[in-house]
């Protein structure tokens, strides 16, 4: 549906004038402008009208689109044989990540025929400031929070927790580095005959 322009009564109570907001004509959202109502409920791919229920993509314009931008960081990243990497790894097929690509493989993560290499962050790091931040916003204007009762002992306390907890890792996805898995691969003698 076309969007709608909005009006009001004028103020003096004679006639009606135009307000700068347009109303989508299917969902009846109000937007600064008439251009921006008309794309309202709209697929953001094809710029075709929304089913009832989607939201900024029709779910096969959605799954395309994702593909596309999968190809090409793909195609820029560096590729590396399996053999060459030890570390965590990315499944983009199943969305879930490994300690290698051994274990990647063996859940059937890598029939696409790539992982991603991952980056590992070790510990827990927690800032002062960021602290001081938010505890400044319940504070009064002109009070700092290491004026608060306690603040040493947090701050002590606080670096005791970060070392305590520097085992933990995070891994994130590298896009930059993809482990290409050859047909094929994982397989040796006594897997095959396991089968």
């Amino acid at each position: 549906m076309k969007a709608q322009t909005l009006y009001r009564d004028r103020p003096n109570g004679i006639g009606i004038e135009q307000i700068k907001h347009a109303v989508c004509g299917i969902c009846g959202r109000i937007w600064n402008t008439e251009k921006d109502a008309e794309k309202c409920c709209r697929c953001l791919v094809c710029q075709e009208p929304l089913e009832r229920g989607d939201i900024s993509y029709h779910p096969a314009c959605r799954r395309k689109q994702l593909a596309e931008i999968e190809a090409k960081r793909r195609l820029n990243a560096r590729g590396i044989p399996p053999e060459h990497w030890t570390g965590p790894v990315f499944s983009p097929q199943n969305d879930e990540y490994y300690e290698n690509v051994r274990d990647a493989w063996d859940d059937g993560a890598t029939d696409d025929g790539y992982v991603y290499a991952c980056t590992i962050k070790r510990g827990i790091k927690i800032d002062m400031e960021d602290i001081a931040a938010l505890l400044e916003d319940q504070l009064a204007d002109e009070e700092s929070a290491s004026n608060l009762n306690g603040w040493r002992e947090l701050k002590l306390a606080l670096g005791q927790f970060m070392v305590r907890n520097s085992i933990h890792e995070v891994w994130h996805q590298d896009c930059d580095v993809v482990i290409e898995i050859p047909a094929g691969w994982g397989f040796d003698e006594e897997d095959e005959g396991d089968e």
